[in-house]
Protein backbone atom coordinates (compact mmCIF):
# COMPACT_ATOMS: atom_id res chain seq x y z
CA UNK A 1 0.00 0.00 0.00
CA UNK A 2 0.93 3.87 -0.53
CA UNK A 3 0.29 5.95 3.10
CA UNK A 4 -0.42 9.61 1.93
CA UNK A 5 1.18 12.18 4.73
CA UNK A 6 0.13 15.44 4.51
CA UNK A 7 2.33 17.86 6.17
CA UNK A 8 3.41 21.73 6.62
CA UNK A 9 6.61 22.47 4.03
CA UNK A 10 8.94 23.12 7.11
CA UNK A 11 8.70 19.77 8.39
CA UNK A 12 10.35 18.18 5.10
CA UNK A 13 13.67 17.59 6.19
CA UNK A 14 12.73 16.26 10.01
CA UNK A 15 10.21 13.47 8.29
CA UNK A 16 12.56 13.10 5.68
CA UNK A 17 15.25 12.19 8.20
CA UNK A 18 13.02 10.29 10.47
CA UNK A 19 11.86 8.15 7.51
CA UNK A 20 15.29 7.59 6.02
CA UNK A 21 16.33 6.22 9.55
CA UNK A 22 13.34 4.02 9.94
CA UNK A 23 14.36 2.38 6.39
CA UNK A 24 10.92 3.94 4.13
CA UNK A 25 11.08 5.25 1.00
CA UNK A 26 8.81 8.38 -0.16
CA UNK A 27 7.76 10.48 -2.81
CA UNK A 28 7.09 14.14 -2.32
CA UNK A 29 4.46 16.08 -4.29
CA UNK A 30 2.69 19.12 -3.91
CA UNK A 31 0.16 19.36 -0.95
CA UNK A 32 -3.59 20.97 -0.95
CA UNK A 33 -2.40 24.55 -0.32
CA UNK A 34 0.91 26.52 -0.98
CA UNK A 35 2.64 25.72 2.36
CA UNK A 36 2.31 21.83 2.24
CA UNK A 37 3.59 18.67 0.69
CA UNK A 38 2.07 15.16 0.41
CA UNK A 39 4.68 12.71 1.08
CA UNK A 40 3.77 9.15 -0.62
CA UNK A 41 4.89 6.66 1.45
CA UNK A 42 5.25 2.76 0.11
CA UNK A 43 4.26 0.41 3.33
CA UNK A 44 2.86 -2.93 4.21
CA UNK A 45 0.31 -1.38 6.60
CA UNK A 46 -0.37 1.92 7.81
CA UNK A 47 0.25 0.19 11.53
CA UNK A 48 3.66 -0.24 10.62
CA UNK A 49 4.12 3.32 9.30
CA UNK A 50 2.26 5.05 12.48
CA UNK A 51 5.22 5.49 15.16
CA UNK A 52 7.63 6.53 12.60
CA UNK A 53 5.18 9.08 11.73
CA UNK A 54 4.51 9.84 15.45
CA UNK A 55 8.30 10.21 16.22
CA UNK A 56 8.69 12.62 13.38
CA UNK A 57 5.85 14.73 14.17
CA UNK A 58 7.29 15.14 18.17
CA UNK A 59 10.40 16.36 16.63
CA UNK A 60 8.91 18.38 14.77
CA UNK A 61 7.16 19.80 18.12
CA UNK A 62 10.32 19.74 19.84
CA UNK A 63 11.82 21.78 17.26
CA UNK A 64 9.28 24.60 17.07
CA UNK A 65 10.21 24.87 20.94
CA UNK A 66 13.71 25.81 20.16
Amino acid sequence: MIAGVAIDKWKLKIFEQTLKRAGFSWTCQPGLTSDTLLLKVPCDSAAALTPTIEKAQLACARSKLN
